[in-house]
């Protein structure tokens, strides 16, 4: 990574507040260009107009975004120095385009928040983004709350916490926490944590945890846990837990399942060929 100073990131935020509008998520690059070479203002507040506006829902002819911050996590920038823009619509020009993993466009916005990944899914949380699938979302929230965020989020619950996250989503919630991740995912709950993650994610969870991951996946939990895996997952526990894997032999797929302590070993890893657990 280096050595140089990371730059401080300021949260900058319009104070103006209107009805009928729609908030969008956009990046642009490090040079302030988006697609097709259009240079966005730097300036907090400033009018931006598409030059070539035309309604029709296809890619194109406006100024894009992510409505509300949700949808395709691939339409936006994740390059190092990529500026993310929250920008504000009148809801009559807004135009969701079909096929366009979720994306939208307008004709003229103004740009109410200038940050980074941090600050601009921080800025449409605060602006009525509770309860939506925020892309990028970097948030806590404290014990017995909720929070949800989309694609490449990264979460942190406390205790009796219910944290979901999409793909490639890193979910951390504490003792007896709700935490779900989608695929590739890292999934992490403390004791008596129900933690679920889908294909090749990572699922981890205290003792007395319920851990489940898809196929791939790699699933671990403590004492007294029950770790279940799909198919090519592997399954770890600890003393006195239940492993739980999925394997498919021709026909159908099954569930093999083991008891630590019988048979498998508290602390090592396994996997499930032609349905007996072998050590990894």
């Amino acid at each position: 990574m280096g050595t140089a100073k990371a730059k401080k990131v300021v949260k900058k935020v319009a104070t103006r507040k209107s009805s009928g509008k729609v908030l969008l998520l956009r990046t642009v690059a490090k040079d302030w260009k988006s697609y097709g070479g259009f240079l966005w203002p730097h300036k907090l507040g400033a009018v931006v107009e598409a030059p070539d506006w035309d309604r029709e829902p296809e890619c194109g002819h406006g100024l894009h975004g992510l409505r509300h911050g949700e949808g395709d996590s691939e339409r936006l920038d994740w390059s190092k120095g990529a500026h993310w823009l929250v920008i504000e619509a009148d809801a009559r020009d807004v135009v969701d385009i079909k096929d366009g993993g979720a994306k939208a466009k307008c004709r003229k916005c103004t740009i109410v928040h200038i940050g980074d990944q941090k600050t601009a899914t921080q800025y449409l949380l605060e602006h009525g983004g509770y309860g939506r699938a925020i892309v990028g979302l970097i948030a806590a929230c404290g014990h017995n709350e909720r929070i949800v965020g989309g694609d490449r989020c990264h979460l942190t619950g406390g205790n009796d916490a219910t944290v979901t996250g999409g793909d490639n989503a890193t979910v951390t919630g504490g003792y007896g926490a709700k935490g779900t991740g989608g695929d590739r995912a890292m999934v992490t709950g403390g004791n008596d944590a129900t933690v679920t993650g889908g294909n090749d994610a990572t699922v981890t969870g205290g003792d007395n945890a319920t851990v489940t991951g898809g196929d791939r996946a790699t699933v671990t939990g403590g004492d007294c846990a029950k770790v279940t895996g799909g198919n090519h997952a592997t399954v770890t526990g600890g003393n006195d837990a239940q492993l739980r894997c999925e394997w498919y032999d021709g026909k159908r797929y099954r569930t093999a399942v083991a008891y630590v302590g019988e048979g498998v070993e508290a602390g090592v890893t396994y996997k499930v060929e032609g349905g007996e657990f072998v050590k990894v």
